[in-house]
Formats: structure tokens, C-alpha cells, sequence
């Protein structure tokens, strides 16, 4: 798509809208690119939710057809994050809810992990990051966050991150926690735990194990479905006395609003609609 600096209308946008891999407008009529929206898109959250179609074809299959258009060209959620994204594809399950998830920024300490609480540590649960003279794997950028050697106190270990208020988590949707591990020795006890409380103070969970033993990095997963509105998450790992070491990295926290639809879903018999006409213009409805 050729990048135009001067748009003329409301709600346009004359910057770069920061497509993943846009085609040259000489290459048209052509299937190759990928119009979805980058993080750091310009086009996130700035669409017009007046502008949105009623849903008259019921695409989704509900049999409302007098709500707004509900999803995107992806079958995801139209609106997220309370505003609708400019272009064909909404940005939003696929961003990372957690701070420093990858344990990158230190703390008060080099050793902490900037927005996560951690209780009853030893000296060797810490953060570690690779080094020339101390090399280390990891499974996403430099840092680790390590638990080593069991706990002769009577206390449990721990490590969480707590998000009040996330206007993203709505009820109908569901969640996501995800985070490589990697194991040395390590023992059988520990958990990985994904906590929901809602509004009214009740709460629901994921749990997942840690696994136990020696082994590479590994990726660990579980969900929870959405059911009321959300005052708190906590992101917790629970270690507890467990003897051995663990490695943490790379933990996901992603928010789905509403069930994807599969591109070949056809309801009913009916005809799959056509593409819309590619605009002259990065357009934002207004």
C-alpha cells in the first residue's frame, strides 16, 4: 500500500500505519502481505466505534442482528480495549498483560525483578542474567528468574504479579497464562497459578504444574473462562519447600474478550461474503 502523507477527510491518519509486512500498491491485485496492526502501531485504539456496521449478516452466528459488527477479518473480537482499532484486524489478544515478563528490568536490587513480588526467598532465588564470563540460557532475551535449593523454613516461597482493575478482562472472555521453564533436578510440588477475583470478591483459578525432574526450557499453559465482571488477576508461582532448581521465563498473560470464529464457518448454507473494496486511503471511518 503506497503511504500517503497528506489525507484529507476526519479521523484519517497521515503517519505510517505500521502494517506487519505491507505490499508496494504496485503489486496489486495481489494476496501476499499481512495487514495486521503492529504494538506499536498509530491505528491502535483511535478507530471510530460509530462508524462500525450493523452486524445485518450475522457473521457470527448469535442471531443478533442488530448489534455492531463483532469481529474482525480474523473472526476475533471487533473492539478491544474499549475502542476499535483503524484497518481490518483488531490488536489485542495477542498483547502481553504481564510487566516484565521476561524478568529483563531489574528491581530495587539487580537480583529482583522489577514488578514482581517475590516472599521468602533464599539467597539463590533471584534474578539471573546472561553474561560473557556466566553464560545462561534463557528462553526469551538475557534474564531468568531462578528458584534454587529447597526452604528449611517453615515458610513457602513464592513469586506473583498482581493487575487491579483490567478494563481488558471482560466477562464472556477468557485468559491465558503461559511461561517457559526449565528444570534441574527438581523436585514434584510447585505450581504455576492463574487467579481471577471477581467484582462480588469470588474467585476462580487456573493451576498448573511445574513440571519435576531435568530439562530444557519448556512451555507451560492454562485458562480460565471469564464469567463476571474482574476486579483483581494474580499471577502466581508457587514453590513452596520444593528442593532442586526451576528456571522461569518469558510468561504470558493474555486476554481472549470473545470465542474466534473459524474462517470456514459457514452458517447455515450461506455464502462466505466477499472482501470489501481495498480503501484509496488509511481510513478511520469518520
Amino acid at each position: 500500500m503506497q503511504f500517503i502523507h497528506q489525507v484529507l477527510g476526519t479521523g484519517n491518519l497521515s503517519s505510517d500505519p505500521l502494517f506487519v509486512t505491507p505490499i508496494a500498491y504496485s503489486s496489486a491485485p495481489t494476496t501476499a502481505g499481512d495487514y495486521h496492526l503492529q504494538t506499536t502501531s498509530p491505528a491502535l485504539d483511535v478507530g471510530s466505534n460509530a462508524a462500525l456496521p450493523v452486524d445485518s449478516y450475522d457473521i457470527d452466528a448469535d442471531s443478533n442482528t442488530a448489534e455492531t459488527l463483532p469481529i474482525d477479518l480474523d473472526g476475533d473480537a471487533r473492539v478491544f480495549n474499549a475502542v476499535v482499532d483503524m484497518g481490518a484486524y483488531e490488536l489485542g489478544s495477542l498483547l502481553n498483560r504481564l510487566n516484565n515478563p521476561s524478568f529483563e528490568t531489574a528491581g530495587t536490587l539487580a537480583t529482583k525483578a522489577l514488578n514482581w513480588n517475590v516472599t521468602n526467598p533464599k539467597a539463590t532465588d533471584k534474578r539471573l542474567c546472561d553474561k560473557p564470563a556466566k553464560p545462561l540460557t534463557t528462553a526469551d532475551g538475557l534474564c531468568v528468574y531462578q528458584f534454587s535449593g529447597g526452604n528449611v523454613n517453615s515458610l513457602a516461597r513464592t513469586l506473583k504479579q498482581i493487575i487491579n482493575a483490567p478494563s481488558w478482562a471482560v466477562s464472556g472472555g477468557s485468559l491465558t497464562i503461559s511461561a517457559m521453564v526449565e528444570g534441574n533436578k527438581f523436585k514434584t510440588g510447585a505450581k504455576m497459578v492463574l487467579q481471577v477475583t471477581y467484582t462480588d470478591n469470588t474467585k476462580t483459578n487456573a493451576t498448573v504444574i511445574i513440571p519435576n525432574g531435568t530439562y530444557a526450557f519448556t512451555e507451560i499453559s492454562g485458562s480460565v473462562s471469564l464469567t463476571k465482571p474482574v476486579s483483581k488477576i494474580q499471577v502466581l508461582f508457587k514453590i513452596a519447600k520444593v528442593s532442586g532448581r526451576v528456571r522461569l521465563d518469558d510468561v504470558w498473560l493474555t486476554a481472549t474478550p470473545v470465542a474466534s470464529r473459524s474462517d470456514s464457518t459457514v452458517r447455515d448454507g450461506a455464502l462466505t461474503l466477499p472482501l470489501p473494496r481495498v480503501p484509496d486511503g488509511f481510513r478511520g471511518g469518520n
